[in-house]
């Protein structure tokens, strides 16, 4: 592939300083905050398979409401679901000042192999370009994050060769109650319910909501 023989001809560690924490390397924060070049939502959608939510698209709302009631009608006394988090920062640093070049065949890469991991029902959402958001139904958390490690590793490899250099695609786990979704109608709502940041309505106001 051609991102994973040009990756193999980089050496040396990553440029750039990490520094602190800022509140751009908050996803709550700053993952609709693109980098230059301003036209970068471009590169993000639409969505390059199947699975991924364009939010820009009228649908979005609607699919995003689909998955919550999917993740309702799961058998057993609580729906399961998860967030998952990919982030491809440490890549991007490590291409530096040819990532502009490479991110498009990234991103082809990154969203190919979700789609053929994910569940049926699962979805997925670039938020910026170097990170992606997975919404994912069902499974034992130790299963769901085993599998999630084994992707995030395929892709270094895919990425960065077989010898990455202590690179690696970043990845995390959350167990969600997908409740919180029930009327998020926007891309920065759907942020901010998964971030945390506003409280989810109360279930046992809805006519939806499972039984007790």
């Amino acid at each position: 592939m051609a991102v994973e023989n040009e990756a193999m001809t980089i050496k040396g560690p990553m440029g750039g300083s990490r520094g602190g924490a800022s509140p751009a390397d908050d996803p709550a924060h700053g993952a609709f905050v693109r980098e230059a070049p301003a036209d970068a939502s471009l590169r993000l959608y639409p969505p390059r398979t199947a699975k991924g939510l364009d939010p820009r698209h009228h649908a979005f709302t609607e699919r995003i409401h689909d998955f919550r009631r999917a993740w309702l009608a799961q058998p057993g006394a609580r729906p399961v679901g998860y967030l998952q988090i990919l982030d491809l920062d440490q890549v991007r640093r490590h291409f530096g000042r040819r990532w502009d070049g490479l991110c498009d065949r990234v991103l082809q890469l990154v969203e190919t192999t979700l789609e053929s991991r994910l569940g049926p029902q699962d979805l997925y959402l670039v938020m910026s370009e170097r990170l992606v958001w997975v919404l994912a139904l069902g499974g034992e958390r130790r299963e769901i994050e085993v599998k999630g490690r084994l992707m995030a590793s395929e892709l270094t490899r895919l990425l960065c060769g077989a010898l990455p250099g202590g690179i690696a695609v970043g990845f995390s786990t959350r167990l969600v109650n997908f409740e919180a979704l029930a009327d998020v109608d926007d891309p920065l709502g759907l942020l901010r319910r998964l971030a945390g940041l506003d409280p989810p309505p109360d279930p046992s106001t809805r006519e939806d909501a499972p039984a007790a």
